[in-house]
């Protein structure tokens, strides 16, 4: 596995910036929450997709596909957070739940013996 770090500050740019597009966007208490996570989750996903490399093809892009696929999840379900009125905990349940499912989906990726 290599890490781009070049790649990295540019995830963590492009994160730190819809962050702060997501904190804009809400206008109750609610906006440091849906900002603060929706930094966590844009960074884990944008490091996946375009940070980490691995020696096998097949792997990097499987991971590289499925970074992509739930950056575009959170991105859009933060939207969607960001426009309505929610509860704390709908909030961090339900992306909560989703992260958690990259992480065994990205771990079980990174595991896996292609041929």
């Amino acid at each position: 596995m290599k890490i781009n770090i070049f790649n990295f500050f540019i995830a963590f740019f492009i994160s730190l910036l819809l962050s702060y597009f997501l904190f804009n966007i809400k206008d109750d208490e609610q906006k440091i929450l849906l900002s603060v996570g929706g930094f966590i989750l844009f960074i884990s996903t944008l490091s996946v997709t375009i940070c980490i490399a691995f020696e096998d093809r097949r792997k990097s892009i499987n991971l590289k596909i499925f970074g992509g696929l739930f950056f575009s999840i959170f991105l859009f379900d933060n939207i969607f957070f960001a426009t309505i009125h929610f509860k704390n905990s709908t909030y961090i349940t339900f992306n909560g739940i989703l992260m958690m499912f990259f992480l065994l989906l990205t771990y079980n990726l990174n595991k896996t013996k292609l041929s």
